[in-house]
């Protein structure tokens, strides 16, 4: 059984400031029955020790090729090997086809939710939310059946977060929104 830390953090989004939880000096996180709550332990006023507008954000249990930690929220940037084409090579009867691959650098948010593994399971995890997609043309319907016209195809590119991939965080969805411009196509 894979065992992982539990490490939280919060985007204050009225100071636009960033708490860690177990590193601050002034603000204390604790797990109530409905959830995180933070509270202020030098604030006089009692309506505000609570911190009601904070955005929780959990650790996933990974760290960058840095050595980061990386949460929900955070923007990361990696190299994925996708399938961009086909080539078809002609026969004496009829033709084959092969699958193009090229290495695309994806960009987006660490999120979490239903991950989509193989063709018909979602299960709960962390994936890599991008609206990031390619298109590529393939002889091949969805019925499997050759085609002598392609076909045009457009496959997102939402990955879940992998152990085994290189990531780097580059910033976060509340300090570093700009990251993410220009990442429509790749």
């Amino acid at each position: 059984m894979i065992v992982r830390e539990i490490l939280y953090r919060a985007w204050d989004d009225v100071k636009d400031t960033m708490y860690y939880a177990g590193e601050e000096a002034d603000v204390v996180f604790e797990l109530t029955g409905v959830g995180i709550k933070a509270t202020v332990i030098t604030e006089d006023v009692e309506e505000f020790r609570t911190l009601h507008h904070l955005k929780y954000m959990q650790y996933t249990g990974l760290k960058d090729k840095h050595g980061t930690d990386i949460f929900e929220g955070d923007i990361v940037s990696f190299i994925s090997k996708e399938k961009t084409g086909e080539k078809r090579v002609s026969k004496r009867r009829g033709y084959d086809t092969y699958s193009v691959y090229s290495e695309i650098e994806i960009r987006g948010v660490v999120s979490f939710g239903e991950v989509e593994i193989g063709l018909y399971k979602k299960v709960p995890g962390f994936f890599v939310d991008t609206n990031q997609s390619v298109t590529y043309e393939t002889y091949f319907f969805g019925s499997g059946k050759k085609s002598d016209r392609p076909e045009e195809r457009t496959k997102s590119l939402i990955k879940p977060l992998l152990t085994k991939a290189e990531y780097e965080v580059i910033g976060t969805i509340w300090e570093h929104p700009h990251l993410l411009e220009g990442r429509d196509e790749a």
